[in-house]
């Protein structure tokens, strides 16, 4: 039980951090992305990150996170205290589309 409050203690965490992070690499784009959700790994080792992107430039925005993964992780490494950081993935949230 402690275990499962861990992990949804760490995706919520990481939500918020990256909702400040991702900015400084997509700010230039004319697109509004907004972190859906985090769902880590029960090992902590992977994180899927779930973005909804309004605008049309969904695919470059995902290739410009794709390109800047490094940095990013590398920022959320610095404000997350934790020996091993969840290596993140980025995925385009469809949900809004379908609302």
């Amino acid at each position: 039980m402690e275990s499962k409050l861990r992990v949804q203690k760490l995706n919520s965490l990481i939500q918020e951090l990256l909702g400040t992070i991702l900015p400084n690499y997509i700010g230039h784009i004319p697109s509004l992305a907004t972190v859906t959700q985090v769902v880590v790994s029960g090992d902590l080792r992977h994180a899927k990150v779930w973005l909804s992107i309004l605008g049309k430039d969904q695919e470059l925005i995902l290739k410009t996170l794709g390109q800047n993964i490094y940095d990013i992780q590398g920022d959320l490494n610095k404000n997350l205290p934790m020996k091993v950081l969840p290596r993140l993935e980025f995925k385009l949230d469809t949900a809004p589309e379908y609302a």
